[in-house]
């Protein structure tokens, strides 16, 4: 069986800024290898600002 993980945004977000990275969010991603992501149905929503975006300009 694969294992399973529940992510939400306030993990994702700290792999998009240096300066929020931690080590239970880098443990996180470093067990994406193995296991299904699973994220809540409303997971894009506290993104809407296009915080994890390129800079434009």
């Amino acid at each position: 069986m694969t294992p399973s993980l529940v992510v939400d945004n306030s993990i994702v977000m700290t792999w998009c800024f240096q300066d929020e990275a931690n080590d239970y969010a880098d443990a996180v991603l470093n067990s994406l290898t193995d296991a299904v992501v699973i994220v809540p149905s409303i997971w894009p929503l506290p993104d809407s600002q296009g915080n994890c975006s390129p800079p434009v300009g």
